[in-house]
């Protein structure tokens, strides 16, 4: 699950982990399939009411070698604006190219200062 805090003036990490295809299922067990290609995953920051983001274009979220392969990050730029707001709204989107291979997600965080 994506972190609950983002840092005024600093890089921040977010990561999309364990994403599956809940509608392509094991036969026997039922678990859902994990979503290892043909997507594209990107992160951008909005202000607590959804309606203005907070820098330019969302962020790609890439896989790393050393993660499951559904397992995205990305960094989000110090140069974020979050004038005096103290929560935020980041929007993942995951998009498979298709209609029905299409999803949003808003996630709610607290924008603190650095400590």
């Amino acid at each position: 699950m994506p972190t609950d805090v983002l840092y005024r003036n600093s890089s921040n990490l977010v990561i999309v982990e364990d994403l599956v295809d809940w509608n392509d299922r094991d036969a026997t067990s039922r678990a859902p399939t994990p979503v290892i290609a043909d997507v594209i995953v990107t992160a951008q920051v909005f202000s607590p009411d959804r309606a203005t983001p907070l820098h330019p274009s969302p962020v790609n979220l890439v896989q790393e070698d050393d993660q499951p392969q559904n397992y995205y990050r990305g960094i989000l730029p110090s140069t974020v604006d979050y004038g005096d707001y103290t929560e935020a709204s980041v929007l993942f989107v995951i998009d498979g190219g298709s209609v029905n291979a299409y999803l949003e997600l808003w996630h709610d965080v607290k924008v603190v200062e650095e400590s």
